[in-house]
C-alpha cells in the first residue's frame, strides 16, 4: 500500500514514468518480434489482421498517452484502459493453451497481457461506470464479426487459420474450450472490479 501511494506522490512521478516507460519498451519489442515472426509465417498484410497484432498496436498508442498526466486524469483513460483489459483478458486466456511456436509470440501472448493485467488493477484509482461495463466487449465483438464477413468473401483473409472451413473443433486449437474459459475470467473479472469499487466507496 505505501508503494501505491507513493507513486501517486507529486515527489516522486518519475517512478511512475519510469515504469510506464519500460513497459512501452517491453510492448514494442513484443510488437515488431511479432511482426517478424508474422512475416515468416506469411501472414497477410504483415500480420495487421491478428487480434494479439491490433491489441500491441493499441497498447503502444496507450502506453504513449500515459506519458502524459492530462490522459491519465481523463476519462478517456479510463475507458481506454478497460477496453484493453479486456482484450489482454482475451489474448492472455486464449493463448495460454497454446503449444505450437510458445517461444514465438511468448511476448505478446503471455507476458504483455499479464503485465497489463497487473498494471490495470495496480495504477488505476478509479473504474469506469459498471452500466458502461459493455464498452469493453465492443471491440472483440466487432473484429470477430469483421473478420467472418471478410472470411465469407475469401477464406485467405481469415488471419487466423483455425477459422479456415470453420474448423471449431479441431484437436490443435480447443477453439471453444478457450472462448468459454476467456468469457469466464472477463465475469470474473467484473465481478473483482465490482469489489473494488465497492471498497473504494467506502473509503471515500
Amino acid at each position: 500500500m505505501f508503494l501505491k501511494k507513493s507513486l501517486y506522490n507529486k515527489k516522486t512521478p518519475k517512478m511512475k514514468i519510469t515504469l510506464i516507460l519500460n513497459y512501452l519498451i517491453i510492448c514494442i519489442i513484443g510488437m515488431f518480434q511479432g511482426i517478424k515472426q508474422g512475416i515468416r509465417d506469411k501472414r497477410n498484410f504483415f500480420s495487421i489482421g491478428l487480434f494479439t497484432r491490433q491489441n500491441s498496436i493499441i497498447l503502444n498508442i496507450f502506453l504513449s498517452l500515459c506519458l502524459n498526466k492530462k490522459f491519465q486524469n481523463s476519462k478517456y483513460y479510463l475507458y481506454s484502459s478497460f477496453i484493453l483489459l479486456i482484450n489482454n483478458l482475451i489474448i492472455f486466456f486464449i493463448c495460454f493453451w497454446e503449444t505450437k511456436k510458445p517461444h514465438c509470440y511468448l511476448l505478446e501472448h503471455k507476458i504483455i497481457p499479464l503485465m497489463f493485467i497487473l498494471f490495470y488493477f495496480y495504477f488505476n484509482k478509479k473504474i469506469i461506470n459498471l452500466n458502461h461495463s459493455y464498452i469493453g466487449l465492443i471491440y472483440p465483438f466487432f473484429y470477430l464479426a469483421i473478420i467472418m464477413l471478410l472470411g465469407t468473401y475469401d477464406k485467405n483473409y481469415y488471419p487466423y487459420k483455425m477459422f479456415n472451413d470453420f474448423a471449431f473443433f479441431s484437436q490443435d486449437h480447443f477453439i471453444i474450450l478457450r472462448i468459454f474459459l476467456s468469457l469466464v475470467m472477463i465475469l470474473l473479472s467484473l465481478w473483482l472490479i465490482i469489489i473494488l469499487k465497492k471498497s473504494t466507496q467506502k473509503k471515500t
